[in-house]
């Protein structure tokens, strides 16, 4: 595995690698990538949750004819998306240094085709829909989820035998 990848991103985003010598490169990056995804998915739910205060606060500043070109980052600060929408930026910096190295990498097994799955659903903007129930899935979202599974679910029956 590429060793530069580490300091890179260790730079903006704290990783814990645990020692698995078993692993390919790819499933090493895989792991990495999973911590990173993690953490996106938490901060885009905070997003999410504090989206709304920001939107009414435009919106009664909007109102009250009372907006200016400056507003708009006093009252991201205000409602403290600023903070999150920084955190969010860093951490697109360090999935992408990482969904790099992983794009570098021919796959051989199942497992390094898994990560290429799992990157991909990122990359497509498909992973943040897949904590919603299947049936309020986009079709495509859901064929991609149903085919992680189904690799997921593979290299587990592999594992066993």
């Amino acid at each position: 595995m590429n060793q530069h990848v580490m300091p890179q991103i260790a730079a903006a985003v704290p990783v814990d690698l645990p020692a698995r010598p078993h692993l390919s490169d790819l499933e090493k990056l895989g792991l990495v990538f999973d911590q990173l995804h993690t953490l996106h998915l938490q901060l885009q739910k905070e997003h999410d949750r504090l989206g709304p205060a920001f939107d009414a606060s435009v919106e009664r500043a909007r109102a009250s004819n009372s907006y200016q070109n400056g507003d708009r980052e006093r009252l991201l600060n205000e409602c403290g998306l600023a903070d999150i929408i920084d955190k969010l930026d860093e951490l697109h910096d360090a999935i992408e240094v990482v969904s790099a190295q992983i794009r570098a990498i021919t796959p051989i097994s199942r497992a390094d085709f898994f990560v290429r799955l799992k990157m991909l659903s990122y990359n497509c903007s498909f992973s943040s829909d897949f904590d919603k129930p299947e049936q309020d899935m986009d079709w495509d979202v859901f064929c991609l989820h149903e085919l992680l599974r189904q690799v997921e679910a593979s290299l587990g029956q592999e594992a066993r035998s």
